[in-house]
């Protein structure tokens, strides 16, 4: 469970002026990108490709944190790249190929499953005792998610939203657990999801589709698998952090939590909630 420990970057500060400019220049990469996308694509069947901005904005990110991860390595934070890439090709194929749009649930049901054991491979000898109950409950949440978030939602700015409020759950859990390589990359992607939201609100112009739920979820996951298999981060505190997914359910009752412009605001609030719960637990644990 100490493996994030034992990486090389125990004299880095997680609010070192070097990371402080990594998740600056993420963010602005990630809007960028995004109105890129705005100028190019546009609307219509390859809107989704916007999306696109926030995974790639974060292995930049990712990169100029890390360094280029060596190609034969089998380490699962190397693995984390190719995990998104990977996931990000099987959404534009599934976005961009509509023939093949029977095969969406099969890959829904996959992809999380890939994502599990590409990052946690490592603790496969214990998946039957350990760490079996964390990685089948992140999961069900990963599977779940997907249908409720990318289906039910698709073209509102609800599953960015509940992303990144997961991502800044991930990132406060690792902080107080001392992983400071899981804060930081949590706080890179926290950056690109926001440069990503500030030209998708309040008019939402990139449904997340496959290539989103793919890319950006499936970049979420992967901090969710590290932290829960790698940290000491207590798995309770995380698994009341996936409470954020069933937020919309919430804040769409509450006042002004339906409408497009404070619809995003009401949410992000409310995943306060799960939010604190989680850090709390974990802060009471520790």
């Amino acid at each position: 469970m100490d493996w994030l420990f034992a990486q090389p970057v125990d004299s880095v500060s997680v609010l070192s002026n070097r990371i402080i400019l990594i998740v600056a220049m993420t963010g602005v990469a990630s809007a960028a990108l995004a109105g890129l996308a705005m100028m190019t694509v546009g609307g219509g069947k390859f809107a989704a490709l916007g999306t696109m901005a926030v995974p790639i904005a974060f292995l930049t990110g990712f990169f100029f944190f890390l360094g280029l991860p060596p190609v034969w390595s089998t380490d699962p934070l190397h693995l984390l790249p190719y995990v998104i890439l990977l996931g990000l090709l099987a959404g534009v194929i599934i976005d961009t190929l509509s023939h093949i749009e029977n095969l969406r649930l099969a890959v829904v049901l996959a992809w999380p499953a890939i994502v599990v054991i590409g990052i946690g491979w490592k603790e496969m000898p214990d998946f039957a005792t350990i760490a079996g109950l964390p990685m089948a409950v992140l999961w069900l949440c990963a599977v779940l998610g997907y249908l409720w978030l990318g289906l039910e939602h698709k073209s509102q700015s609800t599953p960015i939203v509940c992303l990144l409020a997961v991502t800044v759950g991930i990132g406060l859990l690792a902080f107080i657990g001392g992983s400071k390589i899981v804060t930081v990359l949590s706080g890179i992607l926290a950056a690109a999801q926001i440069g990503f939201f500030a030209l998708n609100w309040p008019n939402v112009r990139f449904p997340l589709l496959a290539t989103g739920n793919f890319g950006i979820a499936g970049a979420v996951l992967s901090l969710a698998v590290m932290e829960a298999l790698y940290t000491t981060v207590p798995v309770e505190a995380l698994a009341i952090l996936m409470l954020v997914l069933a937020m919309p359910l919430i804040a769409g009752r509450l006042p002004f939590g339906s409408g497009p412009k404070m619809g995003p605001i009401v949410l992000l609030l409310t995943c306060l909630i799960p939010i604190a719960g989680a850090v709390a637990l974990a802060r009471y644990l520790k």
